[in-house]
């Protein structure tokens, strides 16, 4: 057909076809065509030249503009051209009312559903308006006092309280994918969850050695909470999706169970263990006739200490600790154990001899039998400062409803508080003027706190090892440290410190560390 035979009509371009399908092709009332590219290139939609171009057997860019890939066509020749056709169908010019007519007629049910919602909503709003001012009149001439409730009501009231306060409303319980405190109601059992076998990640765990022949081995198995029979309902999503949840033990948080050997330190064992000080403490402990406790005020060295050789010499001991008693008598070894600046050499031992043969950063860590041995067997390892005191309580502090004579407690280690310190100079800017010094600070070339590991300085901040070589006790295996570059972009640090905090045998949350270093 000659393109003469097509101006008494209007077509609309199908696309085309090769010479020998012209026979398979279905077309009502349509028309093929041999039509040059440089006439047709111009007319065609930016899908409709993708697909030509394809059948010509043309490069194209994805993100070509039209108009340049109209020009290729255009300018393109070759054997395929005289083998296509090009598939036309008529096409029928509509005025703008009949247009509007149409549109009208498609959108007839969904204009009736939108003017019966917009009828209802007004109809609501006059309801609610008429209600409030009957509820201001009632109001106004209520009796008072009221009656008191029906029986009917009490009873409502009692179920409702008792459904609100059962133990499977707020019981929580571990999550077995990702170790995290969750109500038991919404909860469902590890059995019963799918696509477990995603959570099999290798270079995650670690299986603690007994000797130091014994092989550096991982667990087997999907990386699972200990003792942990419950599934969250965020992992189970997240699973059923088949990928591995961003909070799960799987993803680089694995912490591990803390040891035998690295339960109940007390405070100064714990320094004593630490690879790195990260502060100076003051610790207080106040003691009357029956009752004791204990509080602590934390302020940061100007650079934290490395230390490549545990424990330390007692002599440093005194730079970073300081003990001040009061109390009507002078301490006793049974005062001694209660306090939280006890320190036993076997259990120092113990559990340096655990670490170095389990934590990622205590491989080189030198364990020193004498510095060990310097060290009292049970007592404190700092020169106590006695000031004598009948209360071991604080006038200025004490509410007027406490009718105790003392605080803390008569049995097991006193209470112990640790409270940080800040600078004077930072206590009365807001937060946005310390973000301005801060960056002026930087911008200028300021110095910036690093700490020495290995052969290079690292930062404090975007160092996943830094959390564990502080408290080891909480990273026993030096694994799922804050900062890890797999999780940039997918774990913030706050969000990391979170989950931490909620961690089902909560080490987190009672350790007096952890809080307060976190929110440096």
């Amino acid at each position: 057909m000659n393109l003469s035979d097509l101006h008494e009509q209007q077509y609309q371009f199908l696309h085309c076809v090769q010479k020998s399908q012209k026979q398979n092709l279905a077309l009502d009332d349509g028309v093929l065509c041999s039509v040059p590219l440089n006439i047709l290139a111009p007319k065609l939609t930016l899908k409709a030249a993708k697909e030509l171009a394809n059948l010509h057997d043309m490069y194209m860019p994805s993100k070509i503009p039209l108009q340049d890939a109209q020009i290729l066509l255009q300018d393109h020749k070759c054997e395929t051209c005289k083998d296509l056709l090009a598939a036309f169908r008529p096409y029928k010019v509509v005025s703008n009312t009949e247009r509007q007519q149409t549109w009208y007629q498609k959108n007839k049910e969904k204009r009736a559903k939108h003017d019966k919602r917009r009828n209802l909503k007004i109809e609501y709003q006059e309801s609610h308006k008429k209600s409030s001012q009957k509820h201001y009149w009632t109001k106004k001439d209520a009796k008072f006092p009221p009656d008191p409730p029906s029986a009917d009501l009490c009873q409502k009231i009692v179920s409702a309280f008792c459904a609100d306060t059962a133990p499977e409303v707020f019981e929580e319980a571990g999550c077995a994918v990702c170790g995290k405190l969750i109500p038991v109601c919404e909860m469902e059992e590890l059995s019963d969850v799918e696509n477990i076998s995603l959570l099999k990640v290798d270079g995650v765990t670690r299986k603690a050695r007994c000797k130091g022949s014994d092989p550096v081995r991982e667990l087997r198995g999907p990386i699972l909470a200990h003792d942990c029979s419950k599934v969250c309902s965020i992992c189970i999503e997240s699973l059923e999706k088949k990928k591995v949840p961003t909070l799960a033990l799987a993803n680089g948080l694995w912490v591990g169970k803390i040891p035998d050997e690295l339960k109940d330190l007390t405070y100064a064992e714990q320094l004593l263990i630490a690879r790195v000080h990260h502060n100076r403490c003051i610790i207080k402990v106040s003691s009357g006739m029956f009752k004791m406790r204990a509080n602590a005020i934390s302020f940061s060295n100007p650079m934290p200490k490395i230390y490549n050789i545990l424990p330390f010499p007692i002599e440093e001991m005194d730079e970073v600790l300081a003990f001040i008693y009061t109390g009507p008598c002078i301490p006793t070894k049974a005062d001694f154990e209660q306090t939280p600046l006890l320190v036993r050499r076997l259990k120092v031992s113990k559990a340096l001899h655990w670490l170095k043969l389990n934590h990622v950063d205590y491989y080189d860590c030198e364990i020193s039998e004498n510095n060990l041995a310097s060290y009292p067997e049970e007592g404190p390892s700092v020169v106590v400062d006695y000031h004598p005191s009948s209360l071991n309580k604080n006038p200025e502090s004490t509410s007027v409803h406490d009718m105790e004579e003392e605080d803390g407690t008569t049995e097991g280690p006193c209470p112990f508080t640790v409270h940080g310190l800040t600078g004077e100079e930072f206590s009365t800017k807001t937060i946005k003027t310390i973000k301005a010094i801060a960056l002026q600070h930087l911008t200028s070339e300021g110095k910036i706190l690093a700490i020495g590991h290995a052969e290079t300085p690292e930062s404090i901040y975007g160092n996943p090892q830094l959390f564990p070589s502080m408290l080891p006790w909480l990273f026993p295996y030096g694994l799922g440290g804050i900062g890890q570059t797999e999780h940039k972009h997918k774990l913030s640090s706050m969000m990391h410190k979170r989950h931490l905090l909620m961690y089902y045998d909560k080490r987190f949350q009672k350790d007096p560390h952890f809080p307060l270093i976190m929110s440096k």
